[in-house]
């Protein structure tokens, strides 16, 4: 992570020697900037990314008919 900050709840893993994944449960609604950093025997590449958190639903509403 060279920027920014992954929303709470989410963390970055190594997954394997070339693979990362961000994997977790948001806790908050909202856009979210960030910007990371891969690095290999040919070199080293940052690139940002945005991520959108849409607000957790509210349950909805019932009816009930008899």
């Amino acid at each position: 992570l060279v920027s920014g900050a992954l929303l709470t709840g989410l963390a970055l893993y190594n997954v394997a020697s070339d693979v990362g994944q961000i994997a977790g449960t948001p806790t908050a609604a909202g856009t979210f900037t960030f910007t990371l950093r891969a690095s290999n025997a040919y070199g080293t590449a940052d690139r940002a990314f945005t991520i959108t958190i849409a607000p957790a639903g509210g349950g909805g509403s019932y009816v009930w008919m008899a």
